[in-house]
């Protein structure tokens, strides 16, 4: 009995252990002097490629909870260093790896800041909330000013439709950008 007391004793003073711990309260929103900060978190370089350096956060925090990112208002931001949530605030996108996968919320509060944007006609929206790629004749006008293939699909009424990755041509024939993201993605998932 006492050998297991020890035993015991010794696994939880395993410093790969106390590492484990500090690596899951930063995840958790919560600062630690012993863990390293990573170079550039997901978030910071899905919107780099968009030119957008931050995002507005109003009175709130992003408040990232098992990968998924959030916007809190300040008035949830001490209840979620509480307690682990499922859902709350403003959702914006979830990383795995080094890769994130954003959300519609965050396309729409990064549109007006970000210059990467194509706005595309009523016949090629409906084809491109399918989950259709983009052809040239369906584009009406182009905001390209950043290196970065990456651009938000509006439609004719400045609405976020999705984001694409555009091809070396815009003139040419045949798909001119591809689709990543679109707003029909959800309903496609739930069938």
């Amino acid at each position: 009995m006492r050998n297991r007391k020890k035993y015991r004793e010794k696994a939880w003073q395993n410093p790969r252990q106390e590492m484990e711990k500090e690596i899951w309260h930063a995840k958790a929103g919560q600062k630690d002097e012993k863990t390293k900060p990573k170079k550039q978190p997901p978030l910071e370089h899905f919107l780099v490629q968009f030119g957008v350096v931050g995002i507005d956060k109003g009175s709130g925090m992003i408040f990232v909870q098992d990968d998924k990112y959030f916007l809190l208002p300040s008035q949830l931001v001490e209840y979620a260093k509480r307690k682990k949530f499922f859902y709350a605030g403003l959702y914006l996108g979830k990383s795995k790896g080094k890769k994130f996968f954003p959300s519609i919320n965050l396309l729409n509060l990064i549109k007006d800041r970000t210059k990467n944007k194509i706005w595309i006609d009523k016949k090629t929206e409906w084809l491109f909330v399918c989950g259709r790629d983009i052809f040239a004749s369906g584009i009406r006008r182009t905001s390209l000013t950043t290196g970065s293939p990456i651009a938000l699909v509006l439609n004719q009424n400045n609405e976020v439709l999705g984001f694409g990755k555009m091809g070396e041509d815009l003139k040419e024939k045949g798909v001119v950008v591809k689709n990543i993201l679109d707003i029909g993605d959800f309903l496609r998932r739930e069938k």
